[in-house]
């Protein structure tokens, strides 16, 4: 199967990479040997879907560009939050699969940085790295290597993220997290991620507040380890059932 992520021109993102990262580690050898395409982590559910004989959903969701129609040639395991299972009607929905990456965390030992800003990877520049660290605030780029991003996320004690896989991730790997909203458009993907794991999505509006403004007055969020476990053994639990039916695809 051919892993249907988002690729953007030139460079990578944190998000969409982990998919890259994550899932040879985990899938059936077979999965490589099967015609079709697999849908995991990111937004990549919408009306326009390639052609492919065998379309396989695994955690990803809508939020984009409209919604695909479900034939024969689908098989939904789960999507990443209730908005998505709404708008494919009623499909179960478990949370976003980046919440696999808890097996391969680095050690979180002494924070190395109180407070780091995770932009969207269309959104960091050499101008906000420099006011970044002109008030103290570390910069974590979403175009960095997954293994990379993974120890700066644990690193730091504070994460300010534009970036929802920089939310995701910290969430799963337990270090406080706030959203800031800078870049229109994303609004669905943060919500139906929020309510998979029973939260409310509460962002800073950099519109509104600062950088320094959120560090300091924002109240950081985390999802309950009693929902992030059950989400944990459900999707593995899924990943299970997925790789037993690789064997007579």
């Amino acid at each position: 199967m051919i892993i249907n992520r988002f690729k953007p021109v030139g460079t990578t993102n944190f998000g969409d990479a982990i998919n890259d990262y994550l899932w040879p580690k985990l899938l059936n050898p077979r999965f490589t040997q099967i015609p079709g395409m697999f849908h995991g982590i990111g937004t990549v559910l919408g009306a326009r879907m390639p052609d492919a004989p065998r379309h396989v959903v695994f955690g990803s969701g809508t939020g984009y560009a409209g919604i695909p129609t479900l034939d024969s040639r689908w098989k939904v395991y789960f999507v990443r939050g209730p908005r998505t299972a709404r708008d494919l009607g009623g499909v179960a929905s478990i949370t976003d699969p980046a919440i696999l990456m808890r097996d391969y965390a680095p050690a979180r030992e002494e924070p190395t940085f109180e407070c780091s800003f995770m932009p969207r990877w269309d959104s960091i520049d050499d101008a906000l790295i420099a006011s970044c660290e002109g008030i103290g605030i570390h910069v974590i780029d979403a175009r960095w290597p997954v293994e990379e991003v993974m120890q700066h996320i644990v690193d730091t004690d504070l994460l300010l993220t534009e970036a929802l896989h920089g939310a995701v991730v910290a969430d799963t790997l337990r270090v406080p997290w706030v959203s800031i909203y800078g870049n229109r458009g994303h609004e669905f993907k943060w919500q139906d991620w929020c309510w998979s794991m029973d939260m409310i999505w509460n962002p800073i509006d950099m519109a509104e507040f600062t950088l320094d403004w959120a560090r300091r007055n924002a109240v950081p969020q985390l999802s309950a380890l009693s929902i992030l476990d059950r989400r944990y053994s459900d999707m593995r639990a899924a990943l299970s059932t997925f790789n037993r039916d690789l064997e007579v695809m």
